[in-house]
C-alpha cells in the first residue's frame, strides 16, 4: 500500500495544480481516495490493517509535504503542498489513528508552517460557516460537533506527546498557541469571546492557561468576559445575566480560587465601570467573592492543578497521583 501511495504523490499529484487542494471539496475529494485505497488494501491483504494503512498514508503525505520544503531552503511553497497537511489530518481523525508520534510530526509539521494551529480550533469554536469569513478558510469537517471531536482528538495527541512550542519567546503547549487572525489571542480566550462552554472545558481540562500576565487584560481570557458581563450589567441592571456568560465565567472560576478584580484597560473608552457590578456576585459561589470561607478543597484543587499545568502534566498526570479515584475525578473536572 505505502508503495501504491507514494506513487500517487509521485507521478500523479505532484503534477496536479498548485491551488487543486484551497476548495474543501477537493480536499475531501483525496480524503476519500485515500480511504478507498485503504479499505481495499485491507480486503486484498490480510496483513494490511486499517490502522497501518492509515499511517502510511498520513506519512506519506509528511514525507512529500517535507520533501518538496526541503527543496525550498526549508521554505513551505503552500497551496497543495501545505494543504496536504489537512488532508493527512482529516485522514488520521476519521480513522482514528493510534500512533502517536505519526499524529505529532503532523502538529510539527503545521506549526512550522503556520505558527498556529487556528485551522483546527475554529471550527470547534465558530462552526464551519463564519471561519471562511473571518480567516478565508473552511474547515475539513463536517460540522462544528465533528470540528470538536476532532479538536479533542489532536489535543489527546498533543498532551500524550508532549508538545511544546516556541512563540514570541516563550514556551507553549498546544492549547495555548496563539490564534493569528484572531487578534493573536489564545484559544481559551477567542473560545470564552464566543461563549462556546463545551470548548472551554475542554481546554481547561487540558490545562490551556487562562492569564499569562495578571496585569495585562490582552493576555487574559476571563478580563475580557468580565468585562462583557459587568457592561451587560450596568446597562441592563434589571435584567438576568444570559446564562452563556455565566456558565463560561462559573467554568473559568474553577480554576481560580478567587474572582480577581477588573484589570481597566486604558484604551478602552467603553468600559461602563471599573467596579464588579453585584448581580455578578449573584451568580458565582459566595466563596469566590469573599462572602463565605473559601473552600478548602476547592483551593487545594486549584494549587495542584497549578502544578500540573506548569510541568506540562494536565490532564494525564492525574492519573499517577496516589489519590483515591473520587479525588482524580475532582481534579479532572469529573466531579465538581
Amino acid at each position: 500500500m505505502e508503495v501504491i501511495i507514494d506513487v500517487f504523490f509521485d507521478h500523479f499529484f505532484s503534477r496536479l495544480d498548485r491551488g487543486c487542494l484551497i476548495a474543501r471539496y477537493k480536499r475531501r475529494q483525496l480524503v476519500d481516495y485515500f480511504s478507498t485505497v485503504i479499505e481495499g488494501c485491507c480486503k486484498a491483504d490480510k496483513n494490511c490493517d486499517a490502522q497501518n494503512g492509515c499511517r502510511q498514508a498520513v506519512e506519506s503525505a509528511l514525507r512529500f509535504h517535507e520533501n518538496t520544503r526541503e527543496g525550498n531552503s526549508q521554505v513551505c511553497l503552500l497551496g497543495k503542498y501545505h494543504n496536504v497537511l489537512y488532508v493527512a489530518a482529516k485522514l488520521a481523525y476519521d480513522w482514528k489513528l493510534v500512533d502517536n508520534d505519526t499524529v505529532a510530526k503532523l502538529l510539527d509539521d503545521i506549526f512550522k508552517c503556520e505558527n498556529t494551529f487556528e485551522r483546527l480550533f475554529v471550527g470547534a469554536i465558530f462552526g464551519t460557516r463564519v471561519t471562511h469569513l473571518i480567516s478565508g478558510w473552511k474547515s475539513d469537517f463536517q460540522n462544528r460537533e465533528e470540528n470538536y471531536q476532532a479538536l479533542r482528538y489532536f489535543i489527546e495527541h498533543a498532551t500524550k506527546a508532549d508538545l511544546w512550542y516556541e512563540v514570541d519567546g516563550a514556551r507553549r503547549r498546544f492549547v495555548d498557541v496563539p490564534m493569528e487572525s484572531y487578534g493573536n489571542v489564545s484559544p481559551l480566550r477567542v473560545a470564552v469571546q464566543a461563549c462556546q462552554l463545551d470548548v472551554v472545558l475542554l481546554l481547561l481540562q487540558y490545562g490551556a492557561i487562562i492569564t499569562f500576565d495578571p496585569e495585562d487584560p490582552h493576555t487574559c481570557a476571563l478580563q475580557p468576559l468580565l468585562h462583557r458581563v459587568n457592561d451587560f450589567c450596568y446597562k441592563h441592571p434589571d435584567q438576568e445575566i444570559p446564562q452563556p456568560f455565566v456558565s463560561c465565567l462559573n467554568a473559568l472560576l474553577r480554576e481560580m480560587p478567587s474572582l480577581p478584580p477588573l484589570v481597566t484597560d486604558p484604551f478602552d473608552l467603553q468600559t461602563e465601570s471599573s467596579e464588579v457590578h453585584p448581580n455578578i456576585l449573584a451568580v458565582v459561589a459566595p466563596d469566590k467573592v469573599g462572602l463565605r470561607a473559601q473552600d478548602l478543597k476547592d483551593v487545594c484543587r486549584c494549587a495542584v492543578r497549578q502544578c500540573l499545568r506548569l510541568d506540562g502534566q494536565l490532564p494525564l498526570g492525574i492519573d499517577r497521583l496516589i489519590l483515591p479515584n473520587i479525588l482524580k475525578k475532582y481534579l479532572d473536572f469529573i466531579e465538581q
